[in-house]
């Protein structure tokens, strides 16, 4: 015991001291907020229980007191406790007996080992409802970390869904993920404790103090990271790219950065919060998501996530088509086969996207698909297409119409012309064989349709008049 409590000791000194010297080991990030700790204590009858050598209320209630005082002078940390079920008696089954005993503030250790000593277990497990209120024990703080350490030996004795409440509680940034630690909870029914939130089981004495000690170790520590954006061959050379952080258990939005590297190549070092499981998404173009991404605590977390890239720019030929045209036409980018729409870009813009094959469908008129195309690590593609040339069309009379691209003797519509008014449009078109098609709104007859059979040359303008 003595060797077990001085190996503790000195791992929590070396904790504090990372803590007092953060802008060197852990950064500005933890060190700058108060981390408040909410003991949620089970003290319903059934703690009475003898484990294995002593009551599973005594084992709590003297772990809980060697941690206090260990910890005491350890600074922007503070301690609440709240217990449930010993106010009133299991017979009268009082589902809201649930207490706030020691209240957040600097050095309230001393004040929570003298109510431990006062308190005796006699009542049920309303476990919902402690939690609910939990949140009321986190009065408001600038800039604090709030973590519930929840310890029980059983389950929810009354209608409640501590689950759903805990969820709920997460997603409105109350407090962090919380720590269950069970104390000889029936391992077929533990599952009912893992979704309130890091959930583990003791067996015995003296594992429960090795989880005490461990969870407290993770709630005050923090840890670094770094995010290794891997290459085809599995190195960490992509960079520049927007990583954004998202909680797994509510999907808040907790942090985003643009990856860099530091000073010697390498990528950078940032210090997160370990308490989380992320879902990072690495706004690549399509973006790559690594889901459930859990850190440890004071050592650094390297993240591999395989983002290889390399560039496309899709141009025309000849650059003299003028802007108000040009700027028009744009491509759709999507994966081989798939339907879905990966980018829509402009033309001349080189775009990173993630290595593999992609079809492209270019807004020219008509449409240029191309398939198959190839993107490589770290390799520019180009592609050019012709240039369009232009299509000068007239109308005295408004009427209804189109242009029809002639394709293996057949036609196919690819332009209307706008009814109501009288035409006059330059359009740029890919060359190719065109038929227009035009009948004026004041004809009566199908068969006064003005048919115009013509071709569009690249960089060059063709007019037709069709009336």
């Amino acid at each position: 015991m003595i060797k077990a409590l001085f190996k503790y000791k000195t791992l929590l000194l070396f904790v504090s001291l990372i803590l007092l010297d953060a802008p060197n080991a852990l950064g500005q990030n933890l060190s700058s907020k108060t981390t408040r700790v909410l003991i949620v204590l089970d003290a319903s009858f059934s703690m009475k229980t003898i484990w294995k050598e002593d009551e599973r209320w005594e084992t709590a209630k003297d772990v809980i007191e060697e941690v206090l005082d260990s910890l005491e002078n350890i600074p922007n940390l503070e301690f609440a406790l709240r217990v449930y079920g010993h106010q009133m008696d299991q017979k009268e089954k009082n589902c809201r007996d649930s207490r706030l005993e020691v209240s957040f503030s600097r050095n309230s250790e001393d004040r929570i080992i003298r109510k431990l000593s006062s308190i005796n277990p006699v009542g049920i497990t309303p476990i919902a409802y402690s939690i609910e209120q939990a949140a009321r024990d986190f009065t408001m703080h600038p800039n604090a970390r709030n973590v519930v350490i929840l310890v029980t030996d059983g389950l929810e004795s009354c209608d409640g869904d501590p689950c759903a409440i805990s969820t709920e509680l997460q997603k409105k940034q109350v407090f962090l993920k919380p720590f269950v630690i069970g104390m000889g909870v029936n391992p077929a029914l533990f599952d009912q404790l893992e979704c309130i939130g890091e959930a583990k089981n003791a067996s015995n004495e003296a594992h429960f103090r090795d989880l005490f000690w461990e969870v407290v170790n993770k709630t005050i520590s923090g840890c670094s990271a770094e995010v290794d954006l891997l290459d085809v061959e599995g190195q960490p050379i992509e960079t520049d790219l927007n990583m954004t952080f998202y909680d797994h258990a509510n999907g808040n939005l907790i942090h985003s950065f643009y990856h860099t590297m530091n000073s010697r190549g390498k990528p950078d070092t940032m210090y997160l919060e370990s308490l989380y499981t992320y879902d990072i998404e690495v706004h690549t173009i399509p973006p790559v998501r690594s889901d459930s991404v859990k850190l440890s605590a004071g050592i650094h977390n390297i993240i591999p996530i395989y983002t290889p890239q390399g560039e496309l720019t899709v141009k025309l030929m000849e650059s003299t088509l003028k802007y108000t045209f040009r700027d028009k036409i744009r491509y759709i980018l999507r994966k081989a086969g798939n339907k879905k729409i990966v980018n829509v870009e402009h033309l001349d813009q080189t775009t990173k996207y993630l290595v593999g094959t992609y079809d492209l469908e270019i807004l020219t008129l008509p449409r240029t698909v191309i398939k198959n195309i190839e993107i490589s690590q770290d390799q520019k593609t180009t592609l050019e297409i012709p240039s369009p040339g232009m299509l000068n069309v007239s109308s005295v009379y408004p009427g209804v119409g189109g242009i029809f691209e002639i394709k293996n003797g057949r036609l196919n519509k690819i332009y209307n012309f706008e009814n109501n008014k009288a035409l006059r449009q330059v359009i740029a078109m890919q060359p190719g064989a065109y038929k227009a098609l035009f009948r004026t709104n004041k004809s009566t007859e199908s068969e006064s349709t003005v048919e115009k059979t013509f071709t569009i040359e690249s960089q060059k303008t063709i007019t037709i008049k069709l009336n």
